[in-house]
């Protein structure tokens, strides 16, 4: 059967079971034309690029599902580059499109060229510096095997972001198709990520493991996809959990063998733990960056490190590593479990011991006192919010420190390549993805200026979410860094706009926060609005609080 170039692609994009494409059309782009009259596949029209690609990273984060963003050719292409950048960081499967100029119009310094022709940026070359795949389809003969890179790019161990340029005239082309092709992908790709699980290795971690008189679990992001063969693991071993900020959920912060989260912004009972000198380290998912590991502070010295990953990610420059597991967590830590005894050992007085150092511990204040402690807020913004709401934040220091997560994928974050200005696309595309949960972006005002538009998407598609914004007039953490380094500010403070008009003006509900009596009474009015279908906007007075 004969198809048309965009006819393919939308039919690769459904066999994907992406629902979303988020972006901003533009004069070339005549597959958008293509999906919307797929009508399985539903586009956004966001207000920015930059913030169509947040919006499919957030739907991916939080669904653990392929998602697609677009921009057209030239400007519109560029102004994807932030957010797919961090998409890759975040290893994210988004599929990434773009238009073109016409075959015969390369080279002729036409209107937006973007081939790398005489004076013209290379959209392309872009893209391969922050996708795992990236290729223009310039003879449409090849898009089958592009196609197929393409699908083991968003579906390998490791996802990342993928990119396809497709000039205006290659859109219309049409080749000979044949439906069962992509069923196919899918066999080749299992046979190409199938590993071997190497039992003797596995058999002498256990017998170590048994002998540890002080171990950790560390969880990381990676591990998320694996969670109930790691909780059977865990509770079977009865081994204290660390997690990194990526990993949270997998655990919940309530869990008796909890320890909370390490790093830069972590729990003191986390990395109080970690640094107290534990003997058996074992590590899933994580790449020990220096957000985790505290600027690499964490000493391992006298400590055997196994790690547990789906593919291979260079640390041992960091940290020595004494056993390597590669390949599907699941079927590894299956085969750990079955190996060890059921634990004697009681952990129980440590966990306690190391809770005691701080775990969400939070400053209390008087009911009218002002200025709110961002502290004390997001500690009682946990007590209102249903147990599985999904919080997308930059103010990582006070959600990962006093916001207790219960379940996987309901803290959403950029940690990585860490732009401002994330949260409020992510939580667009997290509620997109879940429609039956409360979804809320925190931000301070710095981040929500540089994105605040994306609230007109949400108004425009009336999708019910919270924006909550910190108002302190500065830039938190360079604020602080600079006083304590140089003894003074420059270029971190600020003045905002009028919130509460910006929110009539864009059709939202508003509300605001200004001590600890108002915060149950306005974070149920925007839970009600949530409900109505009204997003939302809360603006919540806060100090200047430094972090740490």
């Amino acid at each position: 059967m004969r198809k048309t170039i965009n006819q393919i692609i939308v039919k690769f994009m459904k066999f994907l079971g992406i629902k979303y494409c988020f972006g901003v059309p533009g004069s070339n782009m005549s597959l958008l034309d293509e999906i919307n009259k797929s009508k399985k596949i539903k586009l956004i029209l966001a207000k920015h690029e930059e913030g169509a690609g947040f919006m499919a990273s957030g739907y991916s984060k939080s669904t653990g599902l392929p998602c697609s963003c677009f921009g057209s050719v030239g400007p519109g292409a560029t102004n994807l580059v932030t957010s797919i950048a961090a998409a890759y960081y975040d290893s994210q499967p988004i599929l990434v499109l773009s238009g073109q100029v016409s075959s015969s119009l390369k080279g002729r310094a036409s209107f937006q060229e973007s081939t790398g022709i005489g004076r013209t940026i290379s959209q392309l070359k872009i893209f391969k510096e922050i996708t795992g795949y990236a290729e223009v389809i310039e003879d449409e003969k090849k898009i089958i095997q592009i196609l197929k890179k393409v699908y083991f790019t968003l579906n390998d161990h490791r996802p990342s972001p993928a990119y396809l340029e497709i000039p205006a005239d290659v859109m219309q082309k049409e080749i000979d198709f044949e439906d069962n092709l992509f069923e196919l992908f899918e066999k080749e790709n299992k046979i190409r990520l199938k590993r071997e699980i190497p039992i003797e290795k596995i058999k002498k971690i256990s017998l170590e493991l048994q002998k540890s008189k002080k171990p950790a679990i560390l969880l990381g992001g990676g591990a998320i996809k694996h969670r109930e063969a790691i909780l059977k693991f865990i509770n079977k071993s009865k081994i204290p959990v660390l997690t990194t900020l990526k990993g949270r959920g997998i655990i919940s912060d309530d869990h008796k063998l909890s320890l909370g989260t390490i790093g830069l912004t972590g729990q003191k009972s986390a990395n109080e733990y970690i640094k107290s000198g534990v003997d058996f380290l074992i590590v899933i998912g994580s790449s020990l960056s220096q957000f985790s590991t505290n600027n690499w502070s964490f000493n391992f010295h006298n400590t055997k490190i196994v790690r547990i990953d789906i593919k291979s990610r260079d640390i041992t420059k960091n940290y020595k590593i004494d056993y390597l597991l590669q390949g599907d967590i699941s079927e590894i830590i299956s085969k750990l479990e079955l190996t060890i005894k059921k634990q004697k050992k009681d952990y129980s007085g440590l966990i306690k011991k190391y809770r005691s150092k701080g775990y969400f511990n939070y400053p209390e204040m008087k009911a009218n006192s002002t200025p709110l402690k961002p502290q004390t807020f997001i500690a009682e913004l946990r007590k209102i919010l249903p147990k599985d709401s999904i919080v997308c934040t930059e103010s990582i220091a006070w959600v990962q420190r006093y916001f207790k997560i219960y379940k996987p994928r309901t803290q959403i974050v950029c940690t990585g390549f860490a732009p401002i200005g994330c949260s409020l696309g992510e939580a667009i595309g997290s509620k997109m993805g879940n429609k039956d949960r409360v979804v809320v972006s925190i931000q301070g005002d710095g981040g929500f200026q540089m994105t605040a538009m994306e609230l007109m998407t949400a108004s425009n598609y009336k999708i019910p979410i919270m924006a909550i914004v910190l108002n302190n007039g500065i830039l938190g953490p360079i604020y602080h860094s600079q006083i304590k380094k140089y003894g003074k500010s420059f270029m971190t403070e600020f003045t905002n706009p009028s919130f509460d008009k910006l929110a009539e003006s864009f059709n939202i509900r508003y509300y605001k926060i200004s001590n600890k009596s108002e915060i149950k009474k306005q974070i149920n009015k925007g839970l009600k609005s949530l409900k109505e279908k009204h997003p939302v906007l809360i603006e919540v007075m806060v100090a200047k609080e430094k972090w740490n």
